[in-house]
Parts: C-alpha cells; sequence; structure tokens
C-alpha cells in the first residue's frame, strides 16, 4: 500500500480504481507465487487480483479521499490448501468493500 500511496501522490492524474477499466483476474501462477503489483503494473496489463485490487483501493481511500484505510485478509482450508482473499476496510466507518467482487470476481 505505501508503494501505491507513493504513486498516488506522484501522479495525481491516476484514473480511480472503479473508473480505470482495469478487471479482476486471479494470477496466473495462484499457489505457486504471490506478486503484490502496484498500481503502474496493474494499469499497464488491465488486471490484478484481490491483493493488488484490494492495495490500489486502499491507498486511493487515503490520498484521494483524504480518509483511513486497511486492508483486511482471510484465509480459510479448503482441504489442504489455504484459500486467502484481501478486501478493504474503512477504518473510519468499519464499512467492508470487496474490489475483487466489484470489478468481476
Amino acid at each position: 500500500v505505501i508503494p501505491n500511496a507513493y504513486y498516488l501522490r506522484n501522479n495525481p492524474n491516476t484514473p480511480w480504481l472503479y473508473k480505470s477499466g482495469v478487471k479482476y483476474a486471479p494470477e496466473p501462477s495462484a499457489g505457486k507465487f504471490e506478486e503484490c503489483a502496484g498500481i503502474d503494473l496493474v494499469l499497464s496489463r488491465k488486471w490484478g487480483d484481490c491483493d493488488d485490487l484490494a492495495a490500489w483501493r486502499a491507498a486511493e481511500i487515503r490520498i484521494k479521499e483524504g480518509r483511513p484505510a486497511n486492508i483486511l485478509v482471510y484465509w480459510r482450508k479448503r482441504g489442504s490448501q489455504t484459500v486467502w482473499h484481501v478486501q478493504v476496510r474503512r477504518t473510519d466507518t468499519g464499512e467492508v468493500e470487496d474490489p475483487s467482487r466489484l470489478l468481476g470476481m
């Protein structure tokens, strides 16, 4: 989130996540390697997974809206696998937002 906040401060014309044309897509190597991509990479490839989108949205809330937000990480066991999901929580209201679901998950 800090690199995303830095990116937004230095690129104030960055589109809002939900107006950027970016969609949700699972990471191709899911389960083997996890990359938390920054806004610049997500914009260039036009997709992000849950951690990419949540990190962008949390930074956007903090920098563009001036409101506090955190990332929520959830996990559960599915058989022998651990399944992770990341969302955003507005800490001033407690509202939880799921950018992945809003962008096609």
